[in-house]
């Protein structure tokens, strides 16, 4: 269930990346979304070899970027897009990957 998680995540911290770049030419924007969309795939990849590390990893990878994009947020530029939509997210993803760990907590 965590990798499904992870590689959604990934897919969509991608696509902004790629649509922050296309549309306003921001290179920034391409490279942390790149950046996200590339830790994102390792964590999953890492939840083959050991569930509990790469759900760790991708824990950490989610509130990384939840955090740099709550500040943005709190800025109050009255946008929802895309910091408001990273946010939630990310809170979506962490949630599935809490729950994950969980499970993966009872099954050992």
């Amino acid at each position: 269930m965590a990798p499904i998680f992870l590689f959604v995540y990934a897919g969509i911290m991608g696509l902004i990346g790629l649509e922050a770049y296309l549309t306003k030419h921001s290179l920034p924007s391409l490279a942390g979304g790149m950046a996200a969309a590339l830790l994102a795939v390792g964590a999953a990849f890492l939840c083959k070899q050991s569930p509990k590390a790469g759900i760790g990893f991708g824990i950490f990878v989610v509130l990384a970027f939840a955090g740099r994009f709550i500040g943005t947020l709190t800025k109050g530029t009255g946008s929802f897009w895309p910091a408001g939509f990273i946010v939630l997210l990310s809170l979506v993803t962490l949630i599935g990957l809490v729950v994950a760990f969980a499970q993966s907590k009872r099954t050992l």
